[in-house]
Order: C-alpha cells, then structure tokens, then sequence
C-alpha cells in the first residue's frame, strides 16, 4: 500500500511533464512554421512585385545608331568675306554612320522626352576624273551631340512614335581624306585635319530633328526601334569670318535598343 502510495505521485509527475514537453514543442513547431511561412512569403512577395513590374515604365535607356546621307548647302558669306564656290559647287553627298545614348521618359499615356549624349558625323565629297588624272576627297566634321527630341507614341507592344527636337552640337575636328593619281600614274594621299579652337569653324551650333518610327517589345524589358530621320542645321558649320555659310542636312534612319529602368 506504501508503494502505490509512493508510485502514485512519481507517475503523475511523469505524465504532467510529458504532457507539457508536447505543448510547448507544438508551440515552438507553430512558431517555426509562422517564421518559414514569413520568409516564403516575403519570398512571394517580392516575386510577385518583380513579376508585376508593368512593360512601360516611366524611363527608359536606349543604345542607338544612326545612318545617313548627309549633304549641305554652302553660300558665299556675303561681300565683305564670300568667294566664288569654285569646285566646291560639285560636291554631293556622303554617308555617314553615328552613334548615342540616352533616356526617355514618359510623361503620359501618349508623350515621352528623350535627352541623349551622342557622336555625330556628317560631310560632303568631291571627285573628279580626267583623261589621265583623277583628284578626289571626302570631308567629315565630327561633333559632340546632346539630342533632346519629344515624341506622341500610340501603341503598347508595338508602339508608333512621330517626334520632333533639337540637337546642340559641340564641333571637335573636319578631316579632309585626299586621294590623288598624276599624270605619270602615281598615285598619292593626303589629309587635312582641322581641330577646334581655330576661327575656322564655329564652336557651337544646333540642328532640328524630324523623326517618325516603330518600336517593338520582344521581351519584358527590352524592345528595339527603327525611326526614319530628316535632319536640318540650324547655324553655319564655319566662322563668321569665313568665306562660306556651310549647313549640313541629312536624311537617314535611327536603329536602336531600349530597356525599361
């Protein structure tokens, strides 16, 4: 009877402490699950906010290349400094490849801004064949260029866009390639390259921008565009002492890249 009376209370203890060691392991299981249900769902969470991201962001930076025939008009500068154009009147147009980039930036449903640093090279050549001589060169002026163009755009995945803008452009050199035959059949080169700072050229000068195109979405953030352009310049090319007002036009083509930010 003492024993049972003895073993009573030690089983008692044994089943009170059993009981409590499966509440509070199946509190701290509770807790656990809550803090990995937390991290998968933090986990979720930011997925899906990635996931929702929208195709059309509000800023975009685009990569692009430029194509065009550029040609120009040139007028004596008036009778104080004008001269006679001489052969430069047969000069005719020349291609040119170019090269920016930038950011564009919605502004609403239907408008976007594009401000851009670019090199930009246009110019003029020349050539002429004799009986037994020949005599040819080609002219380039190269610039630094900051575009700033706004556009109307209507579409989603594919977008059509019409813009118009402004160029300023920062002169850096003119390169004359020269290529030459005599009448003894030898053949020569030459080059005639003119830096800024000189009198010759003036610093600064702007064109304006015409542009229509297409852009297409291929993937969710990239897309690639193709845009026709019309450009006109704006301020002569040379000094304002200079014997010329030279302004250099061009017609061409935009082909680019574009990622949503």
């Amino acid at each position: 009877m003492q024993k049972r009376l003895f073993l009573f209370p030690f089983l008692t203890f044994l089943t009170l402490s059993s009981a409590f060691g499966q509440i509070v392991g199946s509190e701290e299981e509770k807790k656990v699950d809550k803090t990995e249900e937390k991290k998968e769902d933090g986990i979720v969470d930011r997925a899906n906010r990635q996931d929702l991201r929208e195709i059309d962001s509000v800023t975009q930076v685009y990569f692009n290349t430029n194509w065009s025939n550029t040609f120009r008009t040139l007028t004596p500068n008036g009778e104080l400094f004008g001269k006679e154009l001489g052969k430069r009147s047969d000069e005719t147009s020349a291609n040119f490849w170019s090269y920016s980039v930038g950011i564009r930036n919605a502004l609403s449903d239907h408008f976007q801004i594009e401000v851009g640093l670019g090199f930009m090279r246009n110019g003029e050549k020349y050539s002429f064949e004799g009986t037994d001589t020949s005599y040819s060169y080609t002219t380039t002026y190269r610039y630094i260029t900051m575009p700033i163009v706004a556009y109307y755009t209507y579409g989603k995945d594919i977008k059509f866009l019409a813009g118009a803008g402004i160029m300023p452009q920062l002169f850096m050199s003119e390169l004359k390639e020269i290529n030459f035959v005599t009448t003894n059949n030898t053949k020569g080169k030459d080059e005639i390259k003119t830096k800024s700072g000189t009198a010759q050229h003036a610093s600064f000068m702007s064109s304006a921008l015409f542009r229509v195109g297409v852009q297409l979405n291929y993937s969710r953030y990239w897309s690639i565009y193709f845009m026709p352009e019309y450009r006109i310049q704006l301020t002569s090319t040379y000094g304002k002492n200079s014997a010329y007002i030279h302004k250099a036009n061009a017609i061409g083509f935009n082909l680019g890249l574009t990622y949503q930010l």
